[in-house]
């Protein structure tokens, strides 16, 4: 596979985006440039590359799941009440955004849904206006959750691992959204820019190789729980996190 010199050309040089490989080839040559932690840039947030190369590893997985759910596939894990929830979606909200190519993918999958775009304003915003044009689709792009009404569904793809006090983002979080469905990879374990060598969650200090099961237990008190659904995906990425419905829902 041929990549450009730059690799934002090379990446909007797909037709559609979902075909932009899960790896891709470029990580080689960046490494060269980052040869004490090739990985670091890939979350520098002013590095525009690094969002495009997150689609492809993360959110591809987000919108094959959604697909699989809107050609009527696992049907044997899912309720009437949940594949409603699932596949009719009133307001999506994706979190630290990037460059939205996700969002915009949510956008088209949904079309008579409001999808938000969360992220700070930067370069990867300036990337997200352009890729919004050019898919033609209508986004409402914020820069915090503030004022957002309650969700559907919640997109927190690489995004709570950015917060030290990670317990409280997720708390203020799901307290200000409500989301019934919570699509997390949210993942503290790897150095990368951005993350912490250690997390405050449930009162604790925890080191990041050692979040996961705080954090399980955090959403769990928020009455969140991992959907079955979640084992359907492949390698359980990405994490499914639903509310019980409420008796008598069906």
């Amino acid at each position: 596979m041929k990549t450009k010199n730059n690799c934002v050309d090379y990446f909007r040089s797909f037709k559609n985006y979902t075909d932009i490989p899960s790896r891709d080839c470029f990580a080689a040559r960046m490494a060269k440039k980052y040869p004490d932690d090739e990985m670091a840039h890939y979350q520098d947030p002013e590095y525009v590359d690094a969002a495009y190369y997150f689609f492809g590893f993360a959110g591809k997985k987000v919108v094959g799941l959604f697909k699989a759910l809107l050609n009527g596939r696992h049907e044997d894990v899912l309720t009437k009440t949940e594949r409603k929830q699932f596949c009719d979606p009133k307001i999506i909200v994706d979190l630290g955004a990037g460059v939205g190519l996700l969002t915009a993918e949510m956008k088209k999958l949904f079309p008579n849904a409001i999808v938000y775009y969360v992220n700070l304003r930067g370069p990867q915003w300036d990337e997200a206006k352009k890729i919004f044009q050019k898919e033609n689709v209508s986004i409402k792009m914020r820069e915090s959750i503030c004022g957002i009404p309650q969700a559907d569904i919640v997109l927190a793809i690489y995004y709570f691992e950015h917060f030290q006090k990670m317990g409280r983002e997720v708390c203020q979080t799901l307290k200000s959204l409500r989301p019934d469905i919570l699509i997390d990879m949210t993942d503290p374990q790897h150095a990368f820019i951005g993350h912490f060598p250690t997390y405050r969650i449930n009162g604790k200090t925890i080191p990041h190789t050692k979040c996961h099961r705080e954090y399980t237990k955090l959403l769990a008190r928020k009455n969140y729980f991992r959907h079955p659904l979640t084992k359907k995906c492949w390698n359980s990425i990405p994490k499914v996190y639903t509310k019980p419905m409420k008796e008598g829902a069906e």
